[in-house]
């Protein structure tokens, strides 16, 4: 073999030496690359899953107690109220009706699987950010996403929307507001036919629920207000 192919032949092993790692490099790049986004993706479903569980809850708190939790910008004890009873200072309104708000929580609306309150943070172990003015019908849950930085693009941001429980609870009481007028009119009409005084002394909207001259004996039936 001449030496010009000797030359020939390393020359050729090492440029195949060469392409081969940096072939292998490239791949492991690639490697590593893939398996990030795959990593970044199944972390991002993760929280999203999570803020829907806990929007969902939010939604719930709102449905018994015509409220969203208190926002004290602290995730931690906010979100205690979707676990424990909160006491009536953590409800909006006068002191009667914080008391009755109170009385209506019918959690818990969400579950610390691990007792660790691993539920107010990502996935990137980030407390969520939550947003709410008090007598509003929605508010903000908010994760910083992977780069732990809240206000950039990669935030992933929910509105939780309670208009629609908002909406049926007024349609409910408008529903019960007329039927309620309509008894009243039944029980005036009564009272002119037999030639009486309408409306009689000390006479009240709740005298309807029960008995009240002129033969009426509860004309607004208490099953029909829980129907309606």
């Amino acid at each position: 073999m001449s030496l010009c192919e000797n030359s020939f032949r390393s020359g050729f092993t090492f440029v195949s030496a060469v392409i081969i790692v940096a072939v292998l490099s490239l791949s492991i790049w690639a490697g590593l690359i893939l398996t990030d986004i795959i990593l970044k993706s199944s972390m991002i479903e993760d929280t999203r899953e999570e803020m829907e569980t806990i929007s969902e809850g939010l939604r719930e708190f709102y449905r018994d107690c015509d409220q969203f939790v208190k926002d004290t910008n602290n995730v931690t004890v906010d979100f205690a109220d979707l676990e424990i009873r909160p006491s009536t200072t953590r409800f909006e309104g006068s002191a009667s009706l914080q008391s009755y708000r109170r009385s209506q929580w019918n959690g818990p609306y969400i579950q610390d699987k691990y007792d660790d309150n691993g539920y107010t943070r990502d996935a990137w172990n980030t407390a969520y950010r939550y947003n709410y003015t008090a007598g509003s019908t929605s508010c903000t849950l908010r994760s910083c996403g992977p780069d732990r930085t809240c206000g950039n693009s990669d935030d992933i941001t929910i509105t939780v929307s309670a208009e629609e429980i908002y909406q049926e609870k007024i349609r409910k009481v408008k529903e019960e507001l007329a039927y309620i007028n309509a008894k009243k009119e039944e029980l005036e009409s009564r009272y002119i036919n037999a030639g009486r005084t309408w409306p009689p002394a000390g006479f009240g909207i709740e005298d309807l629920f029960d008995t009240y001259g002129c033969d009426t004996t509860g004309l607004v039936a208490w099953w029909k207000m829980d129907e309606a």
